[in-house]
């Protein structure tokens, strides 16, 4: 990916690589975890400079894609930029079919470009570390119930406000049952879900 402005600030990456750690992937490709690949990724790049990592979990193929796929959606709500073949590959995302990436600039490309995020403010880039506020009570249903019966790709904290993890998600759930991927949990995903 080529270098942007730093948007989101490096102690959201560490935060975020931790969490990776902890929750089984693989951190590669950061002066942190294991040092930088030579001839791969050169000296003053991102992942050289730890503002970059890549991540895989377990043996490529749709349960490794699932996995990145909430972790995907993990970065995101953190404020971080990603790539990742989610939705095709075009440009960088053809190279990230089987690992993400993530770092702290101003572009994502999830298959289909490159697309510039928007800044974080410095409340969403902290937000992270403190529980939300109990929100829809509806949603809160939704998010357990796909922790609970889709824990390969649902890892979401359970407070009923649709961010980026939960339409993340949402959608993987809706591709998955043949309904169309809007990441928004209306009443026939709900069905899907055994939800009233």
């Amino acid at each position: 990916m080529a270098l942007s402005r730093q948007l989101t600030p490096t102690p959201v990456l560490l935060d975020f690589l931790a969490w990776a750690a902890r929750s089984g992937y693989s951190v590669r490709e950061h002066p942190a975890y294991g040092g930088v690949t030579p001839g791969v990724h050169r000296t003053g790049s991102w992942h050289a400079d730890g503002l970059a990592a890549d991540l895989n979990h377990g043996p490529n193929g749709p349960a490794e894609r699932a996995r990145l796929i909430v972790a995907l959606g993990e970065a995101e709500q953190r404020g971080l930029a990603t790539t990742y073949a989610r939705d095709g590959t075009v440009g960088s995302a053809s190279g990230h079919q089987n690992h993400l990436h993530v770092d702290v600039g101003e572009w994502s490309n999830l298959g289909r470009g490159l697309v510039r995020r928007t800044p974080p403010t410095r409340s969403s880039a902290t937000a992270v570390a403190r529980p939300a506020a109990p929100g829809d009570p509806v949603l809160r249903s939704v998010q357990a119930r796909l922790n609970r019966d889709y824990p390969a790709y649902s890892r979401l904290v359970v407070d009923g406000v649709e961010g980026p993890a939960t339409r993340t998600a949402v959608a993987e759930f809706q591709r998955r049952s043949g309904l169309v991927p809007d990441g928004v949990a209306g009443p026939l995903t709900r069905v899907r879900l055994g939800l009233p």
